[in-house]
């Protein structure tokens, strides 16, 4: 069996797959190239890691397609002395690109293996700015910090008007929200204390944060 060339596969992931999606932010590129995807895949997937295509990581959660990282990454702009809030940590390897981006970095994750599996491979690599919530990302969690880019990186009802309340001024969210048939991928960026712009980016499909799927009326 030939050996793949993981250095050659993350340069054509970003030459093929990510920069003809119109995806140019030299910073988002040059990380994603350089971060070894593979180690963020179960080790079955590892030869699948840098194709656009998602992949199942357990508990019905996957690691998202390069290209739709790419996007969100690129949407959001996050400068090296931002403060940033990741929702859903699965894989990490979002938050280890994050964490290259960014001053320092929170992730939440309801699965324990998840984060566990996600803390030693950032230690691993030398990652010391990411601090870990282990927490149903609905649920009762005190905060007591303000953010200058929010990333939900699981599917919601509707945008959840809790973490639109912790963006700073000219800060940036990233959520989709939708049903299991279609999402809409919307960046919000907080104009003044009350209001935030809201863009539509583009539509997918991707698993709901746990508790924000809007359940079905009851019926007799």
């Amino acid at each position: 069996m030939i050996e793949m060339n993981f250095e050659e596969a993350r340069f054509n992931m970003v030459n093929q797959q990510i920069r003809p999606w119109n995806l140019l932010d030299d910073r988002v590129l040059e990380q994603m190239q350089q971060i070894p995807r593979e180690e963020f895949v179960p080790p079955r997937y590892r030869q699948m890691a840098f194709s656009d295509i998602e992949i199942p990581l357990g508990h019905d959660q996957i690691i998202l397609s390069p290209k739709i990282e790419a996007q969100i990454l690129q949407a959001v702009n996050i400068q090296s002395t931002d403060n940033v809030l990741e929702i859903g940590t699965g894989s990490g390897f979002l938050t280890a690109v994050i964490s290259h981006l960014a001053s320092k970095v929170t992730t939440i994750e309801y699965y324990e293996d998840f984060l566990e599996q996600a803390r030693q491979k950032h230690h691993d690599m030398g990652l010391n700015n990411i601090r870990y919530i282990e927490a149903d990302a609905l649920g009762q969690i005190d905060f007591h910090d303000t953010y200058d880019v929010i990333i939900i990186s699981g599917a919601s009802s509707e945008i959840p008007s809790r973490y639109r309340n912790l963006l700073r001024i000219n800060g940036r969210m990233f959520v989709m929200c939708g049903d299991k048939t279609l999402q809409q991928a919307h960046l919000l960026t907080k104009v003044d204390e009350v209001h935030c712009a809201d863009e539509v980016l583009f539509e997918s499909r991707i698993p709901f944060l746990i508790s924000a799927e809007k359940k079905p009326p009851f019926s007799f």
